[in-house]
């Protein structure tokens, strides 16, 4: 099982590639949002937004058209014909991507006034645009690229004098050596020493490309080559600060009728002020998986299945061979010692007040054989309660509690109980595809990095004649494994590594320290944060975290966990006339590196201080 992204085949991509992440388009076509507008894809690094682009490109469109009537390709084809890209006869649409690549940002470090940077960054987006355009065009009409591109003409009107050095009408040759010139000589710009005339270069002050390749100008045989064009544009995040502002103001202020995603990788903090409202719409992958639970476990089942069938061992399927439940049998030794170590507890917390003898009777003696972890998990719930009884403020008539009232509701005690029998006594909590499901925290690429090693202990099942099936047990043991690879490849991906790890590992043992307090207040535990805007320190005047240069290790510490997918931010509506809070929730695969729950549960409100402190010590 490798990243989507890094999967060269056409046919592979398709295999692999879930139909279900379209439906976030189907959504915004419905809204009449989706053609002739600016649509920003973002998310955080996996959750699949290049493959969403891809998709689109003529060489995938055609080959699922083509291939139509093939069982698996049938879903992704109604979906792709939903959006209007292709139909029974044709495709319909040319999908050109391009990704924002280095080089664009070493143009600014050049040594030359902002106006002379931004009109080389335009000539490099228009000449690539253009030469992705022309290469794709070939692929639509099955033409040897560049060989045969003077079977196609561009009969622009270049009223406004934007292609210079060239005369319109063309052919796709003559168009393809005028892209290639201009891209060559701001190569040679970013690769001198010496002094460059820059008015010698052809500059350009717009992203005319994205209009004037527009369908009706392109033409094949004499006909236009598909009846919509869409220019994607891939990790627009790798863009300098200046050049992203420029392009998206430029973007969102055009009025020419055109489709442009772009995508890029989401960060909360320092987010998109500068744009905001303005033409565009906008989709957060990660948001759209989080409120469609189904879709996302549907792709992650089809995706799992397409990574199976590549087996030569006969493993077909990933679902069936996760076991869902605890093996009594196996864990017989475990469950008696901690139902025994449980019940010596209930017994001394209940000792002090008669009103529980009912619980304790049916918890020892009616159900005393039993061995199970329903027992255990029952247990424990009635430990927490007797301890929030204890806490009570009110009067307490202490009239007796029956068994009814104990097995009743309160399922959240039940899912605390089994932390605390994970944490404590090893019983295994994290293992199921449901869970494995939540430890991706919507995000495909983390799904991945888990399943593939599962898939691997399953092969080494199947491959030493046993039974395939992975036990709870070996299931959380390989997660375990999995996530503490991931906590040490953050020392080389973050370039604050040591501040954000410790900052983690202290949010990460507070949360904790919550979610297994005696009385599991915050049931089945607490696994986010907000910060509370005021602050206590009189020096600072109460100033915005946001704001302050004071909270400058803060923020910086916040926004590498954001752009690394370390948080979940989730708005929330809690207090005094509605009051919003962003709640900042731990990625699924920290919750288990600190025995926390696996859906967003509680949040405390936490001062910006206390958070500093936590990145100092």
């Amino acid at each position: 099982m490798r990243a989507s992204e890094k999967i060269e085949s056409d046919v592979n991509f398709l295999r692999l590639f879930s139909p279900e992440v379209l439906n976030v388009l189907i959504e915004q076509q419905k809204e009449q949002n989706l053609w002739g507008n600016v649509l920003f894809i973002r998310s955080s690094a996996g959750a699949g937004k290049t493959s969403l682009l891809r998709i689109f490109e003529p060489g995938l469109l055609s080959l699922v058209h083509n291939h139509k009537g093939n069982s698996d390709y049938k879903e992704t084809h109604s979906k792709l014909k939903m959006l209007g890209v292709i139909d029974n006869k044709k495709v319909l649409a040319l999908g050109i991507l391009i990704k924002c690549t280095r080089n664009y940002e070493l143009l600014e470090e050049i040594d030359i006034n902002p106006h002379h940077k931004k009109r080389l960054f335009y000539a490099l987006l228009n000449s690539r645009l253009i030469l992705a355009t022309l290469k794709r065009v070939t692929e639509l009409k099955n033409l040897n690229f560049p060989d045969d591109l003077d079977q196609i003409t561009f009969d622009y009107k270049d009223n406004h004098n934007y292609f210079k050095k060239i005369n319109l009408p063309c052919t796709g040759k003559d168009l393809f050596n005028w892209a290639s010139n201009l891209e060559v000589e701001i190569y040679e710009v970013l690769d001198s020493f010496l002094t460059v005339d820059y008015d010698s270069i052809e500059g350009h002050d717009e992203l005319f490309s994205i209009y004037s390749l527009n369908p009706e100008h392109i033409k094949f045989n004499g006909e236009q080559v598909a009846e919509k064009v869409i220019f994607m544009i891939d990790d627009a995040h790798k863009l300098s600060k200046n050049q992203r502002k420029s392009l998206f103001e430029y973007i969102t202020e055009q009025r020419q009728y055109c489709s442009v995603w772009i995508s890029e990788r989401l960060v909360k903090i320092e987010d998109f002020s500068s744009f905001l409202n303005r033409d565009y719409n906008e989709i957060n992958l990660e948001s759209f998986w989080s409120s469609n639970t189904a879709k996302f476990n549907k792709a992650l089942l089809q995706i799992s299945l397409g990574r199976a069938s590549y087996s030569t061992e006969g493993i077909t399927s990933f679902r069936e061979y996760l076991s869902d439940f605890i093996e009594t049998s196996t864990y017989q030794s475990k469950l008696s010692t901690a139902i025994n170590k449980s019940i010596a507890e209930l017994s001394k917390v209940s000792s002090f007040n008669s009103k529980f003898s009912e619980w304790v009777d049916y918890l020892v003696n009616e159900i005393g054989e039993e061995i199970t972890p329903e027992r255990a998990y029952l247990i424990r719930k009635a430990i927490l309660l007797i301890h929030r009884d204890e806490n009570k403020n009110q009067l307490d008539f202490n009239f007796s509690l029956s068994k009814e009232q104990l097995l009743e509701g309160n399922n959240e005690l039940i899912s605390a109980g089994k932390l605390f029998l994970n944490r404590y006594d090893k019983i295994p909590y994290y293992y199921g595809f449901s869970n494995l499901s939540k430890i991706s925290s919507n995000n495909i690429e983390q799904f991945l990095s888990f399943a593939s090693e599962i898939f691997e202990g399953i092969l080494s099942n199947s491959i030493a004649g046993k039974n395939p099936s992975l036990t709870a047990e070996r299931q959380e043991k390989i997660i375990k494994k999995v996530i503490a690879q991931k906590w040490d490849e953050l020392d080389i991906l973050l370039p604050n590594s040591l501040e954000v790890k410790r900052f983690i590992n202290n949010l990460g043992t507070f949360l904790q320290s919550k979610t297994f307090s005696d009385t599991a207040s915050y049931a089945p535990g607490i696994t986010g944060f907000a910060i509370h805007q005021k602050s206590t320190l009189q020096l600072i005047k109460d100033e915005d975290w946001e704001d302050s240069e004071f909270y400058d290790p803060l923020r910086e510490v916040m926004k590498t966990c954001l752009a690394y997918n370390l948080f979940e931010v989730q708005n929330v509506i809690q207090g005094k006339k509605g009051q919003q809070w962003d709640v900042y929730y731990l990625n699924r695969w920290l919750c288990v590196m600190y025995n926390l729950p696996l859906q967003l549960g509680g949040w405390n409100k936490i001062k910006p201080n206390e958070l500093l402190r936590w990145i100092k010590k």
